[in-house]
């Protein structure tokens, strides 16, 4: 009962705010679909590398923002935080993926181990089905189930993670408390996390999903149709935030 309460709590929050959803949903988009735009030439030159640059800064902001919706909540806000001081938002940004990087850096490294060729590794990174799906025929097929079950269970402890850092305001140090990120898992329940973590899994692998449709083949504006724009600009980016407020009620201060 009260994960159903928490869910249209959590479809209020971000429909209250839709302004800032559509803002969201916008940064996804564009951090999606940018290096796959016309005009990209074949090979890596200064466009890819601009373009790159430009995902990353976004991909920045909306993890900030992100981070700023859950610290909110856990600080008892009911209203999502404005994209205003984007100084602030770029700060918890960088702490955010500096501590996310620093936990997957392990399971990188062993997926750069198995492929051995830094351009293809890229390439496995910037998620293109043609080569993922060649890696997925071969014989290291059963390595790179191991390793992508390792980052699933490093994404649940990460839960925690961001909990305890929402706790103290972006901190690197609490991100990596290991005696606070337990006693985040313990407020929270493992059941509880579980079922966030499944939402927001789900509303993950649906922008994947779309995103990958759009690897395959040169992508014009005119191709695509309205529910994949409604999947990455609105539904996706509904599913975060819903899901992300879900975590931050699990272990809310009163």
């Amino acid at each position: 009962m009260k994960m159903l309460l928490n869910l249209k709590d959590a479809l209020d929050y971000a429909l209250n705010g839709w302004y800032n959803l559509l803002f969201l949903g916008l940064i996804l988009f564009l951090a999606e679909n940018m290096y796959t735009l016309p005009g990209n030439p074949p090979g890596f030159d200064l466009y890819d590398f601009s373009v790159l640059l430009i995902i990353g800064f976004l991909w920045i902001i909306e993890s900030g923002y992100i981070f700023l919706i859950l610290e909110s909540t856990v600080h008892g806000s009911d209203k999502s935080p404005k994209f205003t001081g984007f100084k602030s938002i770029m700060i918890h940004g960088v702490k955010e993926n500096l501590v996310l990087f620093s936990y997957l850096i392990f399971p990188i490294i062993l997926i750069g181990i198995a492929i051995l060729n830094g351009k293809i590794l890229m390439k496995v990174l910037e998620l293109n089905p043609n080569v993922i799906m060649y890696y997925l025929n071969s014989s290291r097929m059963l390595y790179f189930i191991i390793v992508f079950g390792m980052f699933a269970i490093i994404y649940f402890w990460y839960m925690g993670v961001l909990l305890n850092m929402a706790h103290f305001k972006g901190s690197i140090y609490s991100g990596f408390d290991i005696t606070g990120i337990k006693q985040r898992f313990k407020n929270a329940g493992i059941k509880n996390l579980s079922l966030v973590y499944i939402l927001i899994g789900v509303a993950s692998l649906i922008l994947v999903c779309t995103f990958l449709t759009y690897s395959y083949v040169p992508v014009y504006i005119y191709k695509w149709d309205m529910m994949d724009i409604l999947t990455q600009f609105l539904i996706g980016p509904l599913m975060i935030i819903s899901g992300v407020r879900m975590l931050g009620l699990l272990d809310q201060k009163i």
